[in-house]
């Protein structure tokens, strides 16, 4: 009975582990971050993509001069505001990949900070089977529901891994479309569509430290009702379900959380 008993006390650690969420993300994120312009793969995108957006760039700066010259409205002021939108437009352009180098970098800083930030004392993760539980079919019964909720919290895990390669995949995508969004600007300067595309990318550059914090606040939360249940040893399944269901509600609160991350990251850069 012995091995048994060792073999659902290594499903309960399990069961701890996953439940407190605050590894699972940071090990995702920090992870992730590697996958940025693998094989430099965005610098070279974002080099074939700079012609179009020069090209494009002077073509709105003719079309906006063309429609000044046919409503007989260009004067020195207006070509010259203009010309500072089309200025500006190819700046943005030449620095595309210092402006993603920025953005990725931002994000790399701010996740290690969040993840040095400590939001719950250290929990000792040895939940194990009460001294008067006794039986085969007890165990049986307690198996099979850590087994359950083992593969639950899997789950949980499988999905986290999901929102962060959406994100890696999201960040790289805007990144390699940078040069032809940049060019925008010269149409309607950074109060435009330009403006609003580098909002979204630093946006999607804080999403992954987004989701640290909201792990952060997991952790803080579920740390103690943990902490509970590692300290008392698990003598019904009935215990162990009543025990762990709240912490599995709240795992995939915190998941359901994270795919919402991109939209109130928007809302704080108002884009």
């Amino acid at each position: 009975m012995k091995w048994v008993e060792g073999a659902i006390e290594s499903m309960l650690k399990g069961i701890a582990e996953n439940a407190l969420l605050d590894g699972v993300i940071a090990n995702n994120i920090t992870d992730h971050y590697g996958l940025l312009d693998a094989n430099g793969f965005v610098s070279k995108v974002i080099e074939a993509l700079s012609p179009i957006g020069y090209a494009m760039c002077l073509l709105f700066f003719i079309l906006a001069i063309n429609d000044l010259a046919t409503q007989e409205r260009l004067e020195f002021e207006t070509f010259f505001k203009f010309f500072t939108k089309l200025f500006l437009g190819v700046a943005c352009i030449v620095f595309s990949k210092e402006l993603v180098e920025f953005g990725w970098g931002i994000s790399v800083w701010s996740g290690e900070v969040l993840l040095n930030i400590d939001t719950a004392d250290a929990v000792a993760l040895n939940p194990q089977v009460a001294s008067g539980a006794s039986g085969l079919l007890l165990l049986f019964t307690v198996g099979i529901i850590a087994l359950l909720l083992q593969i639950a919290f899997g789950i949980v895990a499988a999905c986290i891994s999901i929102a962060c390669f959406s994100r890696v995949i999201e960040l790289m995508l805007r990144a390699c479309f940078m040069p032809v969004a940049m060019a925008l600007v010269v149409e309607d300067g950074m109060h435009g569509a330009g403006g609003r595309y580098l909002k979204r990318f630093c946006a999607v550059c804080l999403q992954g430290p987004a989701m640290l914090l909201i792990s952060k606040i997991h952790s803080a939360i579920v740390s103690a009702p943990i902490e509970e249940f590692c300290a008392k040893g698990i003598s019904s399944g009935g215990q162990l379900l009543s025990s762990v269901a709240p912490l599995l509600g709240v795992s995939f609160a915190t998941v359901a959380l994270c795919f919402k991350s991109s939209s109130i990251v928007n809302d704080v850069f108002g884009a």
